[in-house]
């Protein structure tokens, strides 16, 4: 006999599905912006955002991971596969994982301000819950 565990998910709705693709596509879209705002604007972030003096080390760090974050999000938004944008919002978790002990790894051998891993660090577990969050929808 059969219990409530072998019962089939019930389908979903329209309003449903569609809500789902606009929280996931939401998501595409602040990566994109992010990575457009850290690529063009890393000194003006530097200062307000992250709360570190202008550095050129900073700098590079900041435009490195901002191209990596527009080009993805740029894909989270043209893809019309919802298995696809899942697996870009993973694997933007998992990146923005790696980013936050990158920023500690570097504070703690003295290459880069250790304000500037914490401000970092900050934006990256944000930007990764909020990846996270829309990739289980």
């Amino acid at each position: 006999m059969c219990t409530s565990i072998c019962r089939p998910p019930p389908p979903q709705t329209r309003t449903t599905m569609a809500l789902r693709q606009i929280i996931q596509l939401s998501v595409g879209a602040v990566f994109f912006c992010f990575g457009v705002a850290l690529t063009f604007t890393p000194v003006w972030l530097s200062l307000h955002l992250f709360h570190t003096p202008p550095h050129e080390i900073n700098h590079l760090a900041l435009r490195l991971g901002g191209v990596r974050d527009l080009i993805l999000g740029a894909w989270c938004l043209v893809t019309d596969q919802p298995r696809e944008r899942r697996r870009l919002l993973v694997a933007f978790f998992w990146l923005n994982v790696f980013d936050t002990y990158s920023y500690f790894a570097t504070a703690y051998e003295g290459v880069v301000d250790f304000r500037f891993a914490r401000g970092s660090s900050m934006a990256s577990m944000m930007m990764g819950t909020l990846a996270l969050g829309a990739s289980a929808l």
